[in-house]
């Protein structure tokens, strides 16, 4: 098609007209898309087309190879190499669009615009209810891709770039951008146009103007500022991040922790009055990533069958997983299952989550933190935090220029993986209670000043806590030692419990041998990839399988002392472990072999506590019976009496003068008790 549009460069249109990513019939569809703003640019197959070159032979070259053939097929050949010829033609056509947009990229991009929506708008097309004019977005653009930590505003500035990070955070509502400004003059009532902010009248240099937001000459165009932050395992440091624009179709869009892929031109500006500049980039396009990027070989995936078929994939596994930690094979097995997952169920719009949380808690020094840091080894998304100060654990509220923005933490930034919080004891209160929501329901809600959010948190978590006094003591209130909430304690599937216990001289010397020891060869990369291949399988919970782990759950609940402190909960923690072994296993069902996998790992996780999880919450079953007691005495008798005549009946019951004292101190912080006047224990009614 010959065109020649007045005002548009006739280049840009014969490179789209000749693509054949625009064929001649998808012409119609054109109209079509560009309401939804989804015309592409793949710098990925321009490269490739770029590439192409077919060198015809001359006219006696074709005459000598072709002189036994019919006229026939010299016409098909002729026909194929003029077919080649012109690809020739759209090659150079491509790599002059490539040389351009590294060259010229604002004003390349400007004219293919102006060449798309001379080709595919239509008269009258303007008028259309929602009317947005076309534009190119820019995908697979490696060509382009820098680090966000190594954006050079002196070789990038007016570039095209293609960052990957995770959305730091975004303003909402939306704000206007404008590109063109009418203004009217008090002083010579003149009125003129700008391109940008002015202060003075271009006729009489007066101060003295108005800016016109009504004015038709305005224009302007919605935007959301944002910022992206670079990928990062750690967060105890600073991460690199840069600031973005949004517009068009892109404003909400995204939402804070999102992983994006971003190609956008990176825009400089000078401060006024000052020296300095600042920087952002102008998104023209953005998609958001997968989570996994482990790319499995035919070799690996052979291995991984191998270690599937074997008799025990998960010890196999653990073996692999940081053997220079000695010991704590449970621990080790509970991690990779955690990486795993188990599966997410859905009742209706009721949801049960399949992520598992995993709580390392006890005495200093017993390489608690080196299992944290450990864990990105087999997690593809794990983020680890020691100090809050700069990362959080939920959602802040922080400031980006004149704006107040809510700022995602380490729960939302590590949605889809693992974030590992080491000392959780020492977190700010605040941080800890916005944890209940993200660690059961998967997202977590802010409201604060006057900013308001929903994010997403679909987040594993990994903790280490240490007792407040140094050394801990399973004898005593286990929330006090830890001062950590114990409904939050109450969330996480598994505790394990670090205590150095006092042993032989032998013993002692063996252990400090196996750690002085070189560790055996460990394969942590492979775990990565064997794991990222097992959460792909969905093990469903078929009929026998919920009657095995409804079987479990009832011989575990027989094991509690009193058969309450184990409750539906620790129900769906066994279900979360053994589907998460089942994925281990590549299995489509859970079967006896995980459902024994999950009760070994619970068991080893409650033993320590004497299955009695009521300690969790600072009373144990056996105190519990003691604050039944000295209520029921209270109410009895209808008066408040003295320690001594409750510690005297209490001894018919088998209950101690200590038992009955702490049984009501527990029940005064529970609000259950008081003392009316001094030495009297009075009953609330």
């Amino acid at each position: 098609m010959n065109s020649s549009v007045p005002g548009y460069e006739q280049w840009a249109y014969d490179f789209i007209w000749n693509s054949p990513l625009f064929e001649y019939g998808h012409r119609d569809k054109f109209t079509y898309r560009d309401y939804m703003d989804e015309f592409f640019l793949d710098i990925a197959e321009i490269e490739k087309l770029a590439e192409y070159h077919f060198e015809p032979p001359t006219a006696a070259e074709f005459a000598a190879f072709s002189a036994t053939w019919t006229d026939e097929q010299k016409k098909k050949v002729l026909d194929e190499f003029t077919y080649k010829v012109m690809n020739n033609r759209q090659s150079e056509r491509c790599r002059e669009v490539l040389r351009k947009l590294d060259e010229e990229p604002i004003q390349t991009l400007q004219q293919l615009d102006d060449a798309l929506y001379a080709m595919v708008v239509r008269p009258g097309d303007e008028q259309r209810e929602g009317f947005r004019a076309p534009h190119f977005k820019i995908m697979n653009a490696e060509r382009f891709h820098r680090e966000i930590n190594d954006l050079d505003t002196n070789t990038d500035s007016q570039s095209i770039v293609q960052i990957n990070g995770a959305l730091l955070f975004i303003t909402d509502p939306p704000e206007i951008e404008f590109t063109k400004l009418a203004y009217v003059c008090n002083k010579c009532s003149g009125a003129f146009v700008a391109d940008k902010p002015t202060h003075s009248c271009p006729e009489c240099n007066s101060e003295n103007i108005t800016f016109l937001p009504e004015d038709p000459e305005t224009e302007g165009r919605n935007m959301q500022e944002g910022a992206l932050q670079e990928h990062v395992e750690d967060l105890s440091g600073s991460p690199a991040s840069v600031n973005l624009k949004f517009y068009g179709s892109l404003i909400n869009r995204f939402t804070p922790g999102d992983r994006l892929s971003v190609v956008g031109i990176l825009t400089t500006k000078r401060v006024p009055r000052k020296s300095t500049f600042v920087y952002w980039v102008d998104v023209i396009s953005a998609e958001t990533e997968g989570d996994s990027k482990v790319v499995l070989t035919e070799d690996d995936k052979a291995a991984i069958a191998a270690v599937a078929a074997g008799p025990d994939p998960l010890g196999t596994l653990a073996d692999m997983f940081v053997p220079e930690i000695i010991g704590y094979p449970e621990v080790k097995k509970a991690l990779i299952l955690q990486a795993a997952s188990g599966v997410e169920l859905e009742h209706g719009a009721m949801k049960v989550r399949g992520r598992i949380h995993v709580l390392l808690a006890g005495d200093p020094g017993k390489a608690k933190s080196q299992f944290l840091m450990a864990n990105r080894r087999i997690e593809e998304k794990s983020m680890y935090v020691s100090d809050t100060s700069k990362a959080g654990l939920t959602v802040a509220v922080n400031t980006a220029g004149n704006k107040r923005v809510l700022v995602p933490g380490i729960l939302v930034l590590a949605n889809n993986g693992t974030a590992c919080i080491d000392e959780l004891d020492k977190m700010q209160k605040e941080d800890r209670e916005g944890m209940h929501s993200a660690m059961e329901q998967g997202t977590i809600s802010k409201s604060k000043a006057g900013l308001r959010g929903i994010f997403r948190a679909n987040t594993s978590v990994l903790a280490a806590a240490n007792p407040v006094y140094g050394r801990f003591d399973l004898n005593k209130d286990i929330p006090d030692q830890l001062k950590i909430e114990s409904s939050l304690l109450d969330r996480f599937d598994l505790i394990f419990w670090f205590i150095d216990k006092p042993q032989s001289k032998e013993s002692d010397m063996r252990d400090a041998l196996r750690v002085l020891t070189p560790p055996q060869v460990s394969d942590p990369e492979f775990v990565k990839k064997y794991v990222a291949a097992a959460k792909a399988c969905v093990p469903q919970l078929t009929e026998d399988s919920k009657n095995r782990i409804a079987s479990a759950y009832s011989e575990l609940r027989a094991m509690s002392p009193d058969g309450l402190s184990i409750g539906l909960r620790s129900m769906h923690a066994l279900r979360r472990l053994a589907e998460a072994s089942a994925k281990i296993r590549f299995s489509n069902a859970v079967d006896q072999v995980d459902v024994d996998c999950a009760v070994s790992l619970l068991s080893e996780s409650w033993k320590a506590i004497g299955y009695d999880l009521d300690r969790l919450s600072g009373t144990g079953s056996f105190i519990r019976k003691a604050i039944d007691f000295v209520e029921k005495f209270l109410r009895d008798v209808g008066r408040a009496a003295t320690m001594e005549e409750i510690s005297s009946f209490g001894l018919n019951e088998k209950f101690s003068q200590f038992d009955i004292s702490e049984a009501i101190e527990k029940g005064k912080r529970m609000g259950m008790f008081y003392e009316p006047t001094h030495g009297r224990i009075g009953v609330v009614k």
